[in-house]
Parts: C-alpha cells; structure tokens; sequence
C-alpha cells in the first residue's frame, strides 16, 4: 500500500521509491458541430483515467536547489511536488521526507477575498502547518516583511493581486520550512519585492533548507545548482540547469505541434492542475 511519511533520521531531504501515479485527465470537448459547441458552453468535458508516473524512484539531497523540469509532453511538475509535498498520495510506492515540505503551488486557494488580510494570514498559517500561536509569534515579521501595516485590517478583495502574492509568499516564508516545494511563485509581485524575495532565500540556502522548484527558466538558472528532468517513468539528474531548461523547451516545442484539445489533470481529491 502506498505510503507517505515522515523519518526524522533519514539522510536525505526526500526519498520517493518506486512510485506510481494515477489520475484523471479532463479533457474540454472538441469539434465544430453546433451539438459540440453547445456541450462546450455547458461546461461539458470527458475524463479518462491514465497513468501519470510509473516507478519513479529519486532521491533529493538536503539543502540542494533543485529545478524540477518536465521533459516530455504530459508530464507536470504540480503532481510530483505535491507528492513530494504529501498533499497528494501515490497510488504505489512510497515517499520519506525528513522534514515537512511546504508547498507554495498555483490554485491553492491559500487566500481568501472574503476575510481580512490579518485573518487570512490566520488561516494560511495554519493551513501550512502552523499554530495559532506561531502565527502570532510571527506577524510582525510577516507585516514588516510584506508592506502591510496600512492593509491589516482591510478586505482581501480589496487588495491589489500583487499585494495578494506578497501575503502568501511571506506567510509561506514564515513557516520556516526546511524543505519547500515551488512551483511559479519563487519570486513574486513588483521588482522590488522580488529582490527582498532573492535576499530572503540566498539566506535560506545558507542555512541548509531544501527547495524543489518549477520557475521561469531564468529563475531556475539563477538559483539552483541542480536540475531534476522529470518523465512519466524515470527521473534524470542533470549537473547544468541550463541543460535541463533548454531539455523542457525542446519538448514545448514539440508539443505547441500538436493539435488537440484543451487537457488537465484532476487528483481524486478534486485539485486541478
């Protein structure tokens, strides 16, 4: 039986061993017939149940940068970072981490518009892992950091989108995780945060935490030293980031041919990535 878990004394950030993976592709309905538009408007789409990996076995060392590039047409990095994460269960296998991976991955839901930005930085803190009483211990870190001491007390909705990133890339932050699993959101909002964002996590990897990351290639090659090729049976360490980003665009290439209709993948647990 598949199994996610914990193991302080293991000698690695994580471990995955022979693990597979099955999901629902969701597929938008094609066609030009007045029948298949009109099933299209109606929110109409099929599911088929595929094969995502198949015996991936990898292991992640502590405090690597890793950039997690997928290298053929139908892979996603979201599902292996969330295996990596435990917010998503393989169907066989197993996955060790040493320490909790705090995932920071688009659709997370991680705010919500209808709460204050004091109770939503609450209620993301505690949706990562942490107390109430942590989040108290660390709100004036998260205020200061973030720029919100004009916009505690006001409405989500009412925050502008990068102001939004900057609440949960700083509540993230604010775990203070020794593992991170990332996808699109290493660094975030105006330029000028994104530099305290750099400053924030070089400090990090001089403390040893371990990041797992999907990004901008000029991101990855920025601050990873590692690159991961991810395929539906097999993981490929490649020493050059640089290597492993043009590996992904090759396979981008590739598939922008393709003509076929608009395809994602949906877990048991109802995610959408």
């Amino acid at each position: 039986m598949a199994r996610v878990h914990r193991d302080p004394q293991l000698q690695v950030a994580v471990q995955l061993t022979d693990v597979h993976l099955v999901m629902s592709r969701i597929s938008r309905r094609a066609g030009r017939t007045a029948r298949q538009r009109i099933r299209r408007l109606a929110g109409d789409v099929s599911r088929r149940r595929e094969e995502v990996f198949s015996g991936l076995s990898v292991q992640v060392p502590a405090g690597s940068a890793v950039a997690v590039i997928p290298a053929e047409t139908g892979v996603s990095s979201v599902e292996f970072l969330r295996l990596c994460a435990g917010s998503l269960l393989p169907d066989g296998g197993h996955v060790v981490v040493r320490d909790p991976v705090v995932a920071m991955l688009p659709k997370s839901g991680l705010l919500n518009e209808t709460l204050t930005v004091r109770q939503n930085i609450y209620m993301a803190g505690i949706q990562l892992g942490m107390s109430p009483q942590d989040v108290a211990s660390r709100l004036d870190w998260i205020v200061q950091f973030a720029g919100l001491e004009r916009s505690l007390d006001a409405f989500t909705r009412k925050c502008p989108p990068r102001l939004r990133q900057r609440i949960a890339w700083t509540v993230t932050m604010a775990t203070q995780a020794r593992a991170f699993a990332i996808q699109r959101a290493l660094v975030v909002a105006d330029e000028a945060f994104r530099e305290k964002c750099w400053d924030h996590l070089a400090g990090l990897r001089l403390e040893g935490v371990t990041f797992l990351v999907d990004d901008a290639d000029s991101a990855l090659t920025r601050f990873c030293d590692r690159g991961l090729l991810l395929r539906h049976d097999r993981l490929e360490w490649v020493d050059s980031v640089q290597h492993a980003t043009r590996a992904r665009i090759r396979t981008e290439e590739h598939a922008s041919g393709e003509d076929e209709p608009e395809e994602r993948w949906e877990s048991d647990d109802g995610f959408a990535g």
